[in-house]
């Protein structure tokens, strides 16, 4: 008799069979040992840094995400993969908007930048720092025309 390997939400399995199916059910590898995953290890955003931030695309298709880490994250919604990683701070960013038509993401966070990109490209097009303190919030204005930011310096 073949001794039985429990997969918590997914079934059973025999231990032969975990051994061969290195992946997970998204076709993701698995760490040596690792018999299932629940989740996805698609939707990781760092090894070191938390997410404090999620903003969706108008159009669904994308999620952008940032946090701990100085990079903002780009996803697929639909399969979790990530499709760019866009830098350019120094710190932990603490605030993202999109613009209502979704062409515009600024980032805001610790260490006193707000960044506004294309948000598909990621190209800078606007950047401001702020030397007397950290933004804490970002938001665009409903035609897109304006970005305001506040933190510990006002607004």
């Amino acid at each position: 008799m073949r001794p039985l390997t429990l997969l918590i939400g997914f079934g059973l399995i025999s231990s032969a069979e975990a051994q061969e199916r290195r992946t997970d059910l998204n076709g993701d590898p698995l760490p040596r040992g690792v018999v299932a995953r629940m989740g996805s290890a698609r939707w990781k955003f760092s090894d070191t840094g938390y997410l404090r931030n999620l903003v969706i695309s108008p159009d669904g298709e994308r999620v952008y995400g940032a946090g701990g880490d100085d990079d903002v994250v780009v996803w697929d919604s639909g399969n979790g993969r990530t499709l760019a990683r866009f830098g350019g701070h120094r710190d932990s960013i603490w605030s993202l908007a999109l613009s209502r038509d979704g062409k515009l993401l600024a980032s805001a966070g610790l260490d006193g930048l707000l960044i506004v990109r294309d948000s598909d490209s990621g190209r800078v097009i606007f950047r401001v720092e702020n030397e007397s303190g950290v933004f804490d919030c970002v938001a665009f204005s409903p035609d897109g025309k304006r970005v305001v930011v506040a933190g510990g310096c006002g607004i």
